[in-house]
């Protein structure tokens, strides 16, 4: 009984959450209802920007009276916010995994961990390390076709104001040569160009292709006779000449000598003028 009101739950909820959101992505994998993904989008406002958050869901049979399972999927290995941690665990307490205060996504990372102040080296971690871990890593690795479509729309509407916000950050840190974690001691080298040039080549192959290019690689036109061509060929070759490509046409019209060659412009005579004073 539990499991059908869970799937009759999820069966309405399903049609909401696949409606077009700015704010989130999510992708069921076949007809499992009681399983699906999401990609989270990163406010404006904060050090996620253009960021996602890539979670998987999984619906307990006594759903809704107990909360879904939510893993956070991640491939870098890096701790990016105190509440998402490495091995996939996801601590909020709407999630009943936390006892304290609901997640807000647009706080500064260190907010979110209790008695913990704000840390600004652990929001240049962050603010570094997630394009890789919230970004790149997604592109290069989603395989689901609707996820990784979704992916590349969003990259299409996004990407120049990502390498912009890239390249503001790499001049607000023109000197930095590492940046590190509190957790776990952990540093990472500061590598912009290297950054940059990996994210450059993703939104490159993700915009449309240029006009010229589509066209180029379609079919040549072919064009049909003429109503008054139609007719001739009609008369001429019979009634299986009609309509027929141009091109072919006009080949018909060669072999039974409808078409004549151009006559050649004679050359004007050369005429020598004397003088006969």
């Amino acid at each position: 009984m539990a499991t059908g009101l869970a799937v009759k739950r999820m069966a309405k909820e399903r049609k909401e959450l696949e409606k077009e959101n700015p704010d989130y992505f999510v992708v069921f994998k076949d007809d499992d209802l009681l399983k699906f993904d999401a990609y989270v989008v990163g406010p404006d406002d904060s050090l996620y920007r253009h960021k996602l958050v890539k979670l998987h869901f999984e619906i307990p049979r006594e759903y809704p009276m107990k909360p879904p399972t939510v893993k956070f999927i991640q491939h870098t290995g890096n701790r990016i916010h105190p509440n998402l941690y490495v091995d996939g665990k996801v601590c909020l307490s709407i999630l009943g995994t936390w006892q304290g205060e609901p997640w807000a996504y647009s706080m500064t990372p260190y907010k979110h961990e209790p008695g913990k102040g704000d840390n600004p080296e652990f929001n240049a971690f962050v603010q570094y390390t997630t394009w890789k871990s919230l970004l790149l890593d997604y592109l290069e690795r989603e395989a689901e076709p609707a996820a990784k479509s979704w992916l590349q729309k969003y990259v299409r509407q996004n990407g120049q104001d990502m390498l912009r916000d890239l390249a503001r950050q790499h001049a607000a840190n023109a000197r930095r040569i590492q940046f590190s974690c509190p957790y776990k001691n952990v540093r990472v080298q500061a590598d912009y160009p290297k950054l940059t040039r990996s994210l450059q080549a993703l939104v490159s192959a993700f915009q449309p292709k240029p006009v010229e290019e589509m066209a180029s690689r379609s079919s040549p036109l072919v064009m049909a006779p003429t109503p008054r061509e139609n007719a001739t060929l009609k008369r001429k070759c019979g009634p299986e000449a009609e309509d027929m490509p141009r091109s072919q046409a006009r080949a018909q019209e060669q072999k039974h000598g409808m078409l004549r060659e151009p006559e050649k412009k004679k050359r004007a005579k050369h005429i020598e003028v004397i003088d006969l004073t």
